[in-house]
């Protein structure tokens, strides 16, 4: 797609922004509605008499029950983020070139936000491999005339090389962590001086709502009420910036229809003086 003034680009890219939110938010209750309709016909075919039976260990058909809820909303995370990330990409890639230095750090830090992601989820897999079997080991001894340990020894893991390697995972979600950290913080930083160039500030406001339902959610201990608090707070930030974005695209749009000159661009590094005759 050729454009024929830079804020065409800056409109483009923040409408290919606007439309990941939407997939974000869109995907989000895809997932939601898929594991609850799993969930209900797996707990519909095995019968709730076999969840209140008494019996000892997991109730026939629960493990295949969790394995499908987990498959499919593991499908479905896959499948929304992968089309988030490549709205991500063109909307971050575009503002990249209207403005490399205004810009350009949105892009950094969806490549860092992608990196850590793909750590973390490999790092998740792994460890689910060292814990499933020992969690479910647990389970099954509930109830059974050997009074289980809590929470399940190392030796359900196996062997020490086993441990190890838990530990390692664990070590590498906590560096894919740090980096989608940083590469969100960067993302929220391209933004906001999007904002400030096209905006009415309320990709701001949005931007400031969210690290509040952060702080919020860290609280989530003292009450089920900060839970939603944060979730609602998540969920309406979502929605500004949805419609800040797609203000700012259509403003950009006009500037172009008009004519108008991009807002200031960062300086370019000065050059010292000549040097004074002497």
């Amino acid at each position: 797609m050729k454009f024929t003034h830079p804020n065409e680009v800056v409109s483009s890219g923040a409408r290919a922004l606007m439309w990941s939110m939407i997939a974000g938010i869109v995907g989000g209750i895809v997932e939601m509605i898929a594991i609850i309709a799993v969930g209900a016909s797996a707990y519909l075919s095995i019968g709730p008499g076999a969840l209140y039976s008494g019996g000892t260990g997991i109730p026939p058909g629960m493990t295949s029950m969790i394995y499908s809820m987990l498959a499919v909303s593991l499908g479905v995370g896959i499948a929304t983020g992968v089309a988030t990330i490549a709205l991500q990409w063109i909307g971050w890639s575009r503002l990249r070139d209207a403005d490399r230095f205004r810009y350009g750090v949105g892009r950094t830090g969806l490549i860092l936000l992608i990196v850590g992601f793909v750590l973390v989820v490999v790092a998740d897999v792994v460890i689910l491999a060292f814990v499933a079997p020992a969690l479910i080991s647990y389970i099954n001894s509930i109830g059974s005339s050997v009074a289980p340990t809590y929470p399940p020894s190392y030796g359900a893991l196996g062997s020490i090389g086993n441990v190890a390697g838990l530990l390692a995972a664990a070590g590498i979600a906590v560096v894919g962590a740090v980096l989608a950290l940083v590469g969100e913080v960067m993302i929220w930083i391209g933004l906001w001086r999007l904002d400030e160039d096209y905006g009415t500030g309320l990709v701001r406001a949005s931007i400031i709502l969210e690290i509040l339902a952060v702080v919020v959610a860290l609280m989530s201990s003292i009450s089920a009420l900060v839970v939603f608090a944060a979730m609602a707070m998540a969920f309406v930030s979502y929605i500004l910036i949805i419609v800040g974005l797609h203000g700012i695209s259509v403003r950009a749009r006009e500037m172009a229809a008009r004519g108008a000159p991009s807002p200031p661009a960062s300086p370019a590094p000065s050059t010292p003086p000549p040097p004074a005759p002497a």
